[in-house]
């Protein structure tokens, strides 16, 4: 059995994949996306090789049990659940081939033909990056019926959305996934609870009585106020509200004190976690994720969820074969409220795939070919492998310090603030190159595991064996603009060209979750002075940072990484995310 995994470009963030194949030569393929701790879910997915490599890969449920078991030390949930769900997906790709049926067929044959969607993310994707999506930008409330008017047109019956103000940029409310001093505290302002009231209000003036419209408020808000934004909406007559709390005395306050169906669940992992939510009547929706928790797994939470009387809803902002996965879950459930869609996305998302959903008016028909029904384009993923360190689109969420010297910043181009997710993006591109590094970091001389499991960037081994000296002068101003800084200390993939005298050591201090770059709050300052090194405690700069005006140059020999670095290589093919292999 070998395993591989591919992390794949999907414009702001990666969605990260799962292939195995068998010694008779059968792939099957799964999702693993998790674009915050995406390197984390793949480093799992090499913790389990040891437990899988010579194993009955037909046998999915003793595998499920034998990668449950070794997450158990303090690991269970979370990027390890993930993993193993990306694992069992491809087992059960596997075992449906092998039979030359379906996964719906394998988990008894299906119960209908179609499965409704609901149009997710509404305005979100096409008012943050409409020229990557190749579509007509949000920038006015305008722009929002015109949307809400295609969505009737296209035969959808339903749409989710976040609360947000469109603009150039946009204003969306996302803090809590990330931001600055200040945006803790969960608390929704006044002005937040107008522009609320407007953009539900206009949405469903457009579109009637009969279309359903959700609002999702992540983790962006307490229960006192989510009550009032409830409360605030109901002339919007929501058909019913989301929202994450990791706290189940909090979810019942909240489904308690507001006028319309609840929905939470989506962050919760195995019938376990669930099952106090059902006894306890805690929502009346449940948001199931059928990649994160794995198909088998997922079709034993939407059983029980049935027991109890409550329907759920595939949580499913992923590629296509997650959509397929799903898809098969909804198929096989008694118990299904709507699945999610994100009608729009990046162009090459079909291509990613051997064959496309089939949507009619707002339905997706149940997929009926072997396995999922659709496989993994290898050839497409490869060429479209993520680089972190490439500059991306942003999330604005209106809660960051506007920029000092923008007077002075007119020649670069223009970027959109954000809070979360910048995690994921390098602070660098290095211009003395044209290679471009797989996701994983790694090209096509990529080695196999031995002793050592595969390192992430910015892991200890990665990290130099003594700390660099400080530069003797400042650097120059560039000709171009940099990349803007990340707040995360990863280090890049592949390793940086060293300057005349080498960089300070990095930060120790944690990075926070967030998503495509983004401007920051504050700028960084022009150094007068050579830098010192970093403290263990972040501190905001305050001006500029400077800049080079020609790419430092190579050195002569590169610095050494262990045998599975997902560092850089040499090659500059790409090979996929993680590209990890291992041939045992």
């Amino acid at each position: 059995m070998d395993i591989r995994t591919f992390l794949v470009d999907a414009g702001w963030r990666p969605w990260a994949f799962v292939k195995v194949q068998t010694d008779e030569g059968i792939v099957g393929y799964g999702e693993c996306t998790c674009e915050l701790t995406q390197y984390g879910v793949l480093g799992v997915v090499e913790d389990m090789k040891p437990v899988l490599v010579g194993a009955d890969p037909l046998a999915f449920e003793m595998r499920f049990w034998d990668m449950y078991r070794r997450t158990r030390l303090g690991s269970t949930g979370g990027v390890a659940s993930k993993a193993i769900g990306g694992i069992e997906a491809a087992l059960l790709d596997i075992k449906g081939k092998s039979l030359g049926i379906s996964v719906a067929e394998l988990f008894g044959g299906p119960l209908r033909e179609t499965v409704p969607l609901y149009w997710s993310h509404f305005c979100i994707s096409r008012a943050i990056a409409p020229e990557m999506l190749g579509v007509k930008p949000v920038r006015s409330m305008a722009d929002v019926v015109e949307a809400a008017h295609e969505v009737v047109e296209r035969g959808y019956k339903a749409l989710k959305t976040n609360i947000f103000t469109p603009g150039d940029p946009p204003v969306i409310n996302y803090q809590g996934f990330g931001g600055g001093p200040g945006t803790t505290d969960q608390v929704v302002s006044r002005e937040t609870l107008r522009q609320a009231v407007l953009l539900f209000e206009t949405i469903r003036n457009t579109v009637g009585p009969d279309l359903d419209i959700i609002l999702d408020l992540n983790f962006n808000y307490k229960p006192e106020s989510i009550k009032r934004i409830a409360h605030a909406l109901e002339d919007a007559d929501l058909s019913w509200l989301e929202f994450d709390i990791l706290d189940i005395d909090s979810v019942l306050e909240v489904k308690k004190g507001v006028n319309v169906p609840v929905s939470s669940g989506e962050v919760l992992y195995y019938i376990d976690q669930y099952r106090p939510y059902f006894e306890r009547r805690a929502m009346d929706i449940v948001m199931l994720d059928t990649a994160w928790n794995g198909f088998a797994q997922a079709k034993k939470i939407g059983d029980l969820a049935q027991a109890f009387q409550v329907n759920v809803c595939p949580h499913n902002y992923y590629s296509h074969l997650s959509t397929f996965m799903s898809a098969n879950l909804c198929a096989v459930l008694p118990n299904v409220q709507m699945m999610e869609f994100d009608v729009d996305d990046v162009p090459w998302r079909d291509d990613l795939v051997t064959v496309p959903p089939e949507i009619i008016d707002g339905e997706m028909v149940v997929p009926t070919g072997p396995g999922w029904g659709t496989e993994l384009n290898e050839d497409e993923a490869l060429r479209r492998s993520w680089d972190y360190r490439v500059p991306r689109i942003s999330i604005p969420t209106g809660i960051e310090e506007e920029r000092a010297d923008d007077e002075e910043d007119d020649q670069e181009p223009r970027r959109i603030s954000f809070t979360a997710f910048d995690s994921l993006i390098g602070p660098w591109k290095d211009e003395a190159s044209s290679d471009v590094v797989d996701s994983g970091g790694r090209s096509d001389d990529s080695s196999v595991l031995t002793s050592a499991p595969a390192s992430v960037p910015g892991s200890p081994a990665h990290r130099p064996s003594s700390p660099p000296s400080r530069p003797s002068s400042p650097p120059s101003r560039p000709s171009s603009p940099p990349s803007p800084p990340s707040s995360s200390p990863s280090r890049p993939s592949s390793p940086p060209s060293r300057p005349s005298s080498p960089p300070p050591p990095p930060s120790s201090s944690p990075s926070r979750p967030s998503s495509p770059p983004s401007r920051q709050s504050s700028p960084p300052s022009r150094p007068s002075s050579p830098p010192s090194p970093p403290s263990s405690s972040p501190s905001r700069p305050s001006s500029p940072p400077s800049r080079q005006s020609s790419p430092p140059s190579r050195p002569s020999s590169p610095p050494s990484r262990p045998p599975t670095d997902w560092g850089a290589s040499d090659d500059d093919t790409k090979t996929g995310p993680g590209d990890d292999i291992l041939d045992e």
